[in-house]
């Protein structure tokens, strides 16, 4: 593979912006998301669902979504990587046991 095509698909991150937001908030509860775009082809390639809870310093990840063709490129580490640097004391991870196979593995990632 070379390594222009592997730009293309944004697998070593240097053509992936992501950016976050928050949607709402309730009672010391923050709902949020984070997207993950390839500037090449300003394409949507992954995006994440989560809730901060101020009281237990937590932010509990409802889904995490890559783009089939833009997976195992680390664009999921990058979005988790980008809600550890906005909640840098707070515990984050999947909310409930309610993962997929490659979620379960990607859950356990972190902790390695």
């Amino acid at each position: 593979m070379s390594k222009s095509w592997r730009q293309a698909l944004g697998a070593d991150n240097t053509n992936v912006t992501v950016t976050g937001g928050i949607t709402d908030s309730y009672k010391g509860e923050l709902f949020g998301w984070v997207s993950a775009v390839d500037t090449i082809t300003n394409k949507c390639i992954g995006r994440v669902s989560y809730t901060y809870v101020k009281s237990t310093d937590r932010v509990s990840i409802q889904f995490i979504e890559v783009v089939p063709e833009y997976r195992r490129q680390g664009i999921a580490t990058k979005m988790r990587d980008f809600l550890t640097k906005e909640y840098p004391d707070a515990i984050i991870g999947a909310l409930g046991n309610f993962l997929t196979d490659e979620g379960a593995a990607f859950e356990n990632s972190k902790k390695e």
